[in-house]
């Protein structure tokens, strides 16, 4: 498998294709330039709690939201766990038979020692 590279001119006109501004002109490119900056400037200027991504308010209900998860999360786990019970003995039997044409049929058996039960 080859992998293609791809040329810098072509990336280049595969982005002005797909230019939403490509079909302004100098005038309205300009207006929209002014327009980002004026934007950039003003977000550059603000402070992390009057920026709209930050809300006092959310920020301490998730805070309160994710302490009392890790509380209940805490409080439910088990303080003296069940003692773990052993597994039956199984024991393993094999059958092997072959056929005078050459096939061999190999059979395993699981039995488990009387009194166990098997869960799945």
């Amino acid at each position: 498998m080859t992998q293609k590279t791809l040329d810098p001119e072509d990336l280049k006109a595969l982005l002005r294709q797909g230019d939403p501004a490509r079909t302004l002109d100098a005038e309205a490119a300009e207006r929209l330039r002014r327009t980002i900056r004026a934007a950039a400037r003003e977000s550059a200027s603000m402070s992390p709690a009057e920026a709209p991504g930050w809300n006092l308010r959310v920020v301490l209900a998730t805070a309160v939201m994710t302490a009392c998860a890790l509380l209940l999360v805490v409080g439910l786990e088990p303080h003296d766990p069940a003692p773990v019970s052993k597994a039956p003995a199984t024991r393993r039997v094999q059958i092997d038979f072959a056929t005078p044409g050459g096939t061999r049929i190999v059979w395993t058996l699981i039995r488990e020692e009387p009194g166990g039960r098997r869960g799945r």
